[in-house]
């Protein structure tokens, strides 16, 4: 049995999403203030039983030393601060949290532990209720909250189902720390009321704070030496990048990338091929902030004047899961030790021309989708009868009917060639519903072309039979063109796969032809269906025989899709799904 391995990126994920965790419910113990000082105080209560007991403290305490750490060596691992500005923050906030936290922790737990001071949410908050000591607790708090927020939305933001909720999510983001501030802002004001009856304080505030003199002298001395502390781990790590700098100007260690177009970039040793691209300014898409998760930032090796250094682990999980070639490596974990060329293979923005100037438009972005093309058949033969005007008139009703069908289905009808159409589904949802989409667009079609045909019959024209193709699996889908003349778009083996069994529609007379892997992701059980026949195809481009379902009823897909209709069944994919979004 092999022991999986644990990368460093796994660490610093996991420490952060437990770091994350303890600042939501503390966040959300400051918004019950909100409601009254009783209701902090009960929800207090919950939150340090699950914070304060000895396993939760070392998973805690764990994770902020360990985050922490890494945080520091990524930093250093950095040869230059030329990173998208969203970078730059979320590194910034990283560094300042140390600094803006250790008060707080000093006056709340250290106090605990080493004093017994307890720490109700009134004895927190009226320490607090200065104007200092207030201004700097809320900057800790947008600072830490941003800080995890932004590290949650690079890791997340091109996941189907985060798409779909983000707008949910963002204002959850904004909500949960205007809620604390004001939790916080409704406690200071009632305890600065009450406060006036010197009595109430004397029997209700007073024997709240049992520190003496000494102790807090003490940990006014703790509060500056972990203060110093930092100045010097943050000293340190500029003086040893300074450092490691001198020593590689010194040593002339130095290696030329070449990139197409005849641009060359000369960097010290130990620069990632991403950090020599932006070094020159040279655009290199990296979505993840090269944390090597998203692949986009990866290039082929068109030449190497030496042996370059092998994958990490991190970087060969990523590019197995993309499925790359040999001689493709991501940018962001590439530090070559020789001259080498490269061309980098996904580009995500580009400045196009444009009446008002240059825009910048995606260009690319892997993801797992459902393509359907439909045909129609024997257009070219009859079309040689039709007037030009005729032509356009029958080609429009039949785009309308397809184009209306396919987005009342949430797809997005994007090409339409001659007499074909390609759809997309799947842009901002989970593959399962894609292909539950691409289905019911199937269905809708079908319909709709019945209904066309009845009407151009009415009109004179003879009626067209169609066939369609559906298959899923990943693509890039970006905006594809040359100048001002672009269209969303979507390539991949998935897109040549669709539109080759729309082409075995003929060869098997049906209206339909899908991938098992539709079948499997959409979890609709066709079995036993009367015009459902599962085949092993031979399909242009693939080197083994693919299983698809031949369908020459597509009402039958209709009835399957309905809640009355045959149940949905669990299938491989949807955990192979679970496991490709876990380990982007």
């Amino acid at each position: 049995m092999q022991i999986p391995t644990i990368t460093v990126r796994q660490v610093r994920l996991s420490s952060g999403l437990i770091l994350f965790a303890y600042v939501f419910t503390h966040l959300a113990n400051h918004a019950a203030g909100v409601i009254s000082l009783q209701a902090a105080e009960e929800a207090r209560r919950l939150f340090l039983a699950t914070w304060r007991n000895p396993v939760s403290t070392f998973f805690l305490y764990g994770a902020l030393l360990v985050h922490l750490a890494l945080g520091l060596y990524a930093v250093y691992r950095r040869r230059t601060l030329r990173i998208p500005v969203r970078e730059l923050l979320q590194m910034a906030f990283g560094l300042a949290i140390p600094l803006l936290l250790l008060d707080h922790v000093k006056n709340t737990r250290i106090a605990f532990e080493l004093y017994g001071q307890g720490d109700s949410y009134a004895r927190v908050v009226w320490n607090l209720w200065q104007p200092a000591q207030g201004l700097r607790q809320a900057a800790m708090l947008g600072v830490v909250w941003a800080h995890g927020c932004l590290g949650l939305h690079f890791l997340l933001r091109h996941r189907g189902w985060y798409l779909r909720y983000r707008t949910l999510l963002l204002m959850l983001a904004i909500a949960l720390p205007a809620l604390a501030l004001l939790g916080f802002w409704s406690i200071g004001r009632e305890l600065a009321l009450l406060a006036r009856d010197r009595t109430w304080f004397d029997e209700h505030m007073a024997p709240l704070f049992t520190l003496t003199s000494r102790e807090r002298g003490s940990l006014a001395t703790m509060g500056s030496a972990f203060e110093l502390a930092c100045a010097c781990a943050l000293g340190g790590l500029i003086g040893a990048m300074a450092i490691r700098n001198a020593m590689e100007r010194l040593l002339h260690a130095h290696v030329t990338v070449h990139y197409p177009g005849g641009r060359a970039v000369t960097v010290p040793q130990g620069f990632t091929v991403l950090e020599a691209s932006r070094m020159a300014g040279i655009p290199h898409t990296s979505v993840c902030g090269g944390r090597g998760r998203c692949s986009t930032c990866r290039v082929r090796i068109a030449s190497a004047a030496g042996e370059l250094p092998r994958p990490g682990t991190d970087e060969q999980r990523t590019l197995a899961r993309i499925g790359a070639p040999e001689k493709v490596r991501l940018a962001c974990q590439l530090r070559p030790s020789a001259d080498l060329a490269v061309v980098p293979l996904v580009e995500l923005a580009r400045p196009v021309g444009h009446a008002e100037g240059p825009i910048d438009v995606p260009f690319g972005v892997e993801r797992e989708v459902a393509i359907l093309f439909i045909d129609l058949r024997g257009w070219t033969g009859r079309s040689e009868g039709y007037l030009p005007f005729d032509l356009v008139y029958v080609l429009n009703r039949y785009f309308e009917a397809v184009g209306m069908a396919v987005r009342r289905n949430g797809g997005i009808a994007n090409q339409f060639i001659g007499d074909g159409v390609m759809a997309i589904f799947g842009q901002e949802t989970e593959p399962r519903s894609a292909c539950r989409q691409a289905l019911a667009a199937a269905a809708d079609i079908s319909r709709a072309m019945a209904g066309l045909n009845a009407g151009l019959e009415r009109d004179g024209f003879k009626a067209f039979d169609f066939g369609i193709g559906i298959d899923a699996g990943r693509v890039v889908i970006g905006e594809f063109g040359y100048q001002e003349v672009r269209t969303l778009s979507a390539t991949g083996n998935t897109v040549n796969t669709a539109s080759r069994l729309q082409e075995l529609t003929k060869e098997f007379r049906a209206r339909l032809v899908l991938s098992s892997a539709v079948r499997e992701y959409a979890r609709v059980d066709l079995s036993g269906i009367d015009g459902v026949e599962p085949a092993s195809v031979k399909v242009r481009g693939r080197a083994t025989a693919l299983e698809v379902l031949v369908i020459r009823d597509i009402e039958a897909i209709a009835d399957a899709l309905s809640p009355s209709g045959p149940k949905m069944v669990p299938s491989e994919t949807d955990e192979r799904d679970d496991a490709v979004a876990l380990s982007a």
